[in-house]
């Protein structure tokens, strides 16, 4: 029998603007987004019980959950009850402890990459035959099964890892290395907002554009149908033989003009914060992840050293974007086992995946 497994997988930073993966808006037209899987991983570990639950969680910041009596559908966070369905509906008793390398909350897909690594953890522990390509369609459906309202972005970016293309469409989800491409984000950096700065969650986000979307709010309707026709032409750009960094540079700031068109609030939580001043004034191009607000996260492409003082004498910490080639990576005991997705594994000889069922 299994004892313990544990589950590694990449949080994320998308190129691409998000929300175009999400209902409704899938339903009326296919989307593509770009993903480079960091190499800042989470980590899962499941520890088969005897009957009781546990969840512990800690940030870069220190201890996010420490529920040592879990009980199921009580928890007082939206990750931690998300767990606790995960747990009943697979049901295997287990204690869970989660490590995530940065800030919950900053907009670079932990609370679905934590998803994602605690269902392959649990899957391997209860040695479920469900291939790993499975996971983030189940880690996603427990989101959905709690009101969770986003996409599958997070969930496929932190199973296969890598600088890759996602083509959401109505029969599933095509995966496409784009690993030449990595080439545009030598230079990148992922800054990070101060402890005090709080963002608008991704959640509230998603339904606060869907309900414009639904109203046929003019700007809304606009912004998404760019992003989708940037995601586009970015996956295109990076999927040449030689992409020029300037021409993504000019696509990701169309990026951003869209993501501020998408709701009043996207619009004032990106304009508030220091990395919006550096923007217009041309010192930095770069986008916002997970939506808005002053604790969102933010992936500069190209900056001076003078732009990445100014953000740390403001508090930000600024991490050099490096790219994990591997995605989810479970590990079994007694019985010691390895299978991961990316680098080796389900895609070791694969350049690119179909991967049905997403919508």
């Amino acid at each position: 029998m299994i004892r313990v497994a544990v589950a590694t997988a990449p949080l994320r930073a998308d190129l691409t603007g998000g929300f175009t993966d999400c209902e409704p808006f899938l339903r009326s037209r296919p989307a593509r987004m770009v993903s480079a899987a960091l190499d800042h991983r989470v980590a899962v570990r499941a520890t088969r019980s005897q009957g009781g639950y546990s969840i512990r969680m800690v940030d870069s910041r220190g201890p996010v959950v420490d529920a040592p009596r879990f009980e199921p559908g009580r928890g007082r966070t939206g990750l931690e009850r998300l767990l606790g369905k995960l747990l009943l509906l697979l049901g295997i008793p287990a204690h869970l402890d989660a490590t995530i390398p940065l800030p919950m909350g900053s907009g670079t897909g932990s609370s679905g990459t934590v998803m994602t690594a605690a269902t392959a953890a649990l899957l391997a522990l209860d040695d479920m035959g469900i291939s790993l390509s499975s996971v983030p369609h189940v880690a996603a459906a427990v989101e959905r099964l709690c009101g969770h309202h986003g996409g599958l972005q997070d969930q496929f970016a932190a199973t296969f890892g890598g600088f890759t293309s996602y083509s959401f469409h109505d029969h599933g989800v095509d995966v496409h290395r784009l690993g030449h491409a990595g080439s545009v984000l030598r230079d990148a950096v992922l800054a990070v907002p101060p402890p005090a700065d709080r963002r608008v969650g991704s959640d509230r986000l998603v339904q606060l554009v869907a309900d414009r979307y639904r109203a046929g709010e003019a700007d809304t309707v606009g912004a998404l149908a760019g992003l989708v026709a940037l995601g586009d032409q970015i996956s295109d750009l990076l999927a040449t033989a030689q992409p020029a960094r300037s021409d993504l540079a000019a696509l990701l700031l169309a990026v951003l003009d869209r993501q501020r068109r998408l709701h009043p609030v996207i619009r004032a939580g990106i304009e508030e914060t220091p990395v919006w001043t550096l923007v217009r004034e041309g010192a930095v191009v770069g986008k916002p992840l997970g939506g808005a607000g002053r604790g969102s996260a933010w992936l500069l492409l190209m900056s001076t050293d003078a732009a990445r003082q100014r953000l740390a004498s403001a508090g930000w910490v600024v991490h050099r974007v490096r790219i994990s080639d591997v995605g989810v990576r479970t590990e079994s005991e007694p019985r010691r086992e390895t299978t991961a997705v990316g680098g080796t594994g389900l895609l070791n000889s694969a350049e690119d995946a179909s991967v049905p069922g997403a919508t």
